[in-house]
C-alpha cells in the first residue's frame, strides 16, 4: 500500500478529532459554584487558621477578616467579617464572600487583629517616611475599608506628597 503525506495527515487529524470527541464526551462535569467555592475556602481556611497564625496574632478584642475572590476575568471582589474571635470573624467573612457567587480562580485572606486611629498629619508623616509602595497598612472609615494592596496598586497612596490621592 502506498502511503502519502496527505493520507498520514488525514489519519492523524481523524485520530485527533476522535480522541478529542471521546475526551469531551467522557469529561466529568464541572463542579458547581458552591462546591468549587467551598473547596477553595476550606484550603484557605486551613492555611490561615493555624496555631502558628493564632500565636502570631495574639489575643485581641476584635478581629476583622477580609476575603478576596477572583474568577480571573476581572478584579477581585472583597467581603469582610468582624468578630470577637478569629473564628467568628472568619465564619462571617466566608459566608459573605460566598454570596458573591463568583467561581473562584483564586482566593486570598487578610486578617486585621488591631487598628489605630491616625490623623491626616500622622498619615502624611508615615507615608513620607516610607519607600514608594512600602506602607503596608490599609485605611478604613465608617463602613468602608481599603486593603493595602489596593491602595498601593491603584496609586492611591501619594508617597511624594504624603497624602491620599482622592
Amino acid at each position: 500500500m502506498f502511503v502519502t503525506k496527505r493520507r498520514v495527515f488525514l489519519v492523524v487529524i481523524i485520530a485527533a478529532l476522535a480522541a478529542g470527541f471521546w475526551a469531551w464526551n467522557s469529561r466529568t462535569p464541572a463542579p458547581s459554584f458552591e462546591a468549587s467555592f467551598q473547596a477553595k475556602a476550606d484550603l484557605l481556611e486551613g492555611s490561615i487558621l493555624t496555631d502558628e497564625v493564632r500565636r502570631e496574632l495574639g489575643s485581641h478584642d476584635r478581629y476583622t477578616v477580609f476575603i478576596s475572590v477572583c474568577d480571573g476575568t476581572k478584579r477581585a471582589s472583597v467581603r469582610s467579617g468582624t468578630g470577637d474571635t478569629l473564628d467568628a470573624a472568619w465564619a462571617l467573612a466566608r459566608r459573605t464572600a460566598a454570596t458573591l457567587k463568583i467561581e473562584p480562580l483564586w482566593m486570598k485572606a487578610d486578617v486585621a487583629a488591631s487598628s489605630k486611629s491616625l490623623s491626616s498629619a500622622g498619615l502624611k508623616q508615615a507615608l513620607l517616611a516610607s519607600r514608594q509602595e512600602f506602607y503596608r497598612f490599609g485605611l478604613a472609615w465608617e463602613e468602608t475599608a481599603l486593603l493595602e494592596e489596593e491602595l498601593n496598586g491603584a496609586g492611591i497612596y501619594d508617597y511624594k506628597r504624603g497624602n491620599v490621592d482622592l
